[in-house]
């Protein structure tokens, strides 16, 4: 007898913020900025490249395991966001192609395997 498995929903995308301003009310510069300030950051893993290089290079977390760690303080990350911020900071340092393709190289062979063991 073979089991079905149970399917889950998605959680839907988040959509973008709605600013609550009476219609036809004169809202000033300073106060679009003010209110712009007060938004979520979009790029969480990015806010956290110092503790994602720490993590990586001198603990050698994996970029999964990184991500379950911000988890843990409330940061939402997954581990595709986690390598993202990883690779573009790298890239930052790189004087070569060659050395950015390595990076790349190992990056990608490390993800794979983790997919492999999901």
């Amino acid at each position: 007898m073979t089991i079905a498995k149970k399917k889950t929903k998605s959680k839907p995308a988040e959509s973008a913020p709605v600013v609550n301003h009476v219609p036809n009310a004169e809202i000033g510069p300073m106060e679009i900025a003010m209110i712009a300030e007060r938004e979520d950051d979009r790029k969480p893993a990015e806010t956290h490249i110092r503790a994602i290089q720490v993590l990586r290079d001198r603990k050698n977390f994996s970029f999964r395991e990184i991500a379950e760690w911000l988890q843990g303080f409330g940061v939402n990350v997954d581990s595709n966001a986690v390598y993202r911020a990883y690779m573009n900071k790298a890239f930052e340092h790189c004087s070569s192609q060659e050395e950015i393709d390595k990076i790349e190289r190992e990056a990608d062979a490390e993800m794979e395997s983790e997919k492999k063991h999901d």
